[in-house]
């Protein structure tokens, strides 16, 4: 099997994008090879403009597919690395060690009259992205992002949602991710009993063993919600409990009878380093991170309302919107 090095030059990882500076049009080529997201979706292919021959229309109306070479930079959360690929789909035109973002555009540049087209994926960490959202783009044709990110780019123009956002694709069949309470790998840090015969939660999650947060003697690091959307998630999953004022998980308090029991770190790094060397006893994390950016921690708890889920859109400034949408809308089609 070819390794991702055979046939894609991968981006930088974790780069350094400034809003000053244009991004790199460096990032994977991928090789045309096997069609392969189920039968047909390579197929789709609408009629040329009679205005322009040199375009059709893509998977979707809004969508486009262009005769000539185009070449897309796509801003992504950074979390998104951590995701990691596998599909089948992916495993037939010979791709390994993928992420799964970084699949579905190889699977899309192996669709019919797409060859084309090539995509560069730009990770880039959510208080960066955050800002880039608000104040503008100087390069780049695409964002996918939190959903709440992504309304406020449309809110700013930033970000070319359409009236209502109808031009933003839900990714969230394709990529979401579950925050989840971790802890020290090898250790027994759990929190206390739900108040059931077996002490487990039931099966309807009604009672829980959240619920027993305020009796917790530990204590359990978060990241701040402003820098970390796993801070934000960690406050969703708080506030599914009535422990944190906003269900949204920004700009809100925690419950005094939890206060205590919480330490909120200034990034996700410095919360799971909490709770390895001992100065927390749990932490939440996003489950993707566990083995791959966090290996000395495990889950052991999974909460109601930790669910993370992505939006995908064109940016305002970007000059083949359509061809980028075209991407987004391959992606809903694709099943696993």
């Amino acid at each position: 099997m070819r390794k991702a090095g055979d046939s894609i030059n991968l981006f930088d990882r974790i780069p350094r994008v400034s809003p000053d500076a244009p991004l790199s049009r460096r990032g994977f080529l991928c090789a045309s090879a096997l069609a392969a997201c189920g039968a047909g979706t390579g197929l789709l292919g609408g009629c040329a403009s009679e205005e322009n021959p040199q375009v059709k229309q893509g998977f979707a109306a809004d969508c486009e597919i262009k005769t000539y070479p185009v070449s897309l930079s796509l801003y992504a959360d950074a979390n998104l690395k951590w995701m990691a690929g596998g599909s089948a789909a992916a495993a037939k035109l010979g791709a390994d060690g993928l992420t799964k973002l970084e699949e579905y555009a190889l699977r899309y540049q192996n669709q019919s009259q797409r060859e084309n087209v090539s995509i560069s994926v730009h990770y880039v960490e959510p208080a960066q992205l955050a800002t880039l959202v608000k104040e503008g783009f100087t390069a780049g044709d695409g964002i996918v992002a939190v959903d709440y990110m992504v309304s406020e780019g449309c809110a700013a123009e930033t970000i070319d949602g359409g009236a209502a956002e109808y031009m933003v694709r839900d990714l969230s069949y394709n990529l979401s991710d579950r925050c989840v309470i971790v802890r020290k790998r090898g250790t027994t840090n759990m929190l206390p009993n739900a108040e059931t015969i077996d002490g487990d939660d039931t099966p309807d999650g009604q009672i829980n063993r959240l619920q027993q947060l305020p009796t917790y003697n530990g204590k359990i690091a978060l990241a701040n919600e402003t820098v970390a959307t796993e801070g934000v998630c960690a406050n969703k999953v708080l506030a599914n409990q009535q422990f944190y004022s906003n269900f949204d998980g920004r700009d809100g308090f925690y419950d005094e009878s939890i206060a205590s029991k919480l330490r909120v770190y200034p990034t996700q790094d410095a919360a799971m380093d909490a709770v390895t060397n001992g100065a927390c006893q749990l932490g939440f994390a996003f489950r993707s991170s566990l083995n791959s950016h966090y290996p000395l921690v495990e889950e052991c708890y999974n909460p109601q309302g930790g669910v993370m889920t992505y939006k995908a859109a064109a940016l305002s400034r970007s000059p083949e919107p359509g061809v980028m949408r075209d991407f987004f809308a391959f992606i809903m089609t694709c099943t696993d």
